[in-house]
């Protein structure tokens, strides 16, 4: 804890786009495929979702609209980054919303394979079809047939988006 109350440093110092796209490239290599692809589906035209906006960076939203985006991480002291493992969602919300990591893919693996996939989002819009957007869920009904994945008691947009975004999650 007596790290917290040392003096702060300076953050590090910014990155050009060209320094962006490539610090990108080179973690993309070591992904897998598909991480590689829904990269590229949603970036490929645009470029890069962080770049160089004067003496700082702005990143592009889920509206697709650029905005300001901080420069959190520091630089080395004592033998360990500040900042590092704090993730986006946490500082900045409206760029990344982490909420459906925080619950894990396990709520959208809903045939129990492992990874949440094509045939979990089959099962997830036939009961998003049977009880339909506004219904009202509870574990009686199995969180309307699993499609209530954020459990709020309420079928509504959040749902969807949770699917969405655990495509390809695994659960092991």
């Amino acid at each position: 804890e007596s790290q917290l109350y040392r003096g702060d440093t300076s953050p590090w110092p910014l990155l050009s786009d060209e320094e962006i796209r490539s610090r990108i490239e080179a973690r993309l290599e070591h992904k897998e495929p598909w991480i590689q692809e829904r990269y590229l589906e949603r970036f490929g035209e645009t470029g890069p979702p962080v770049r160089r906006a004067g003496e700082g960076y702005e990143a592009i939203g889920p509206d697709g609209e650029w905005g300001p985006a901080e420069n959190p991480r520091h630089e080395w002291f004592g033998g360990f980054k500040l900042f590092f493992e704090l993730p986006l969602c946490t500082f900045d919300p409206s760029t990344l919303d982490c909420a459906w990591a925080a619950m894990g893919c396990s709520r959208a693996d809903l045939d129990g394979s492992g990874a949440a996939d094509g045939d979990d989002l089959a099962i997830f819009q036939t009961a998003w079809d049977q009880y339909g957007p506004g219904a009202t869920c509870s574990e009686a009904d199995g969180w309307c047939g699993g499609a209530d994945l954020d459990r709020s008691g309420l079928l509504d947009e959040e749902d969807p988006a949770f699917m969405d975004a655990a495509q390809g999650c695994s659960v092991w």
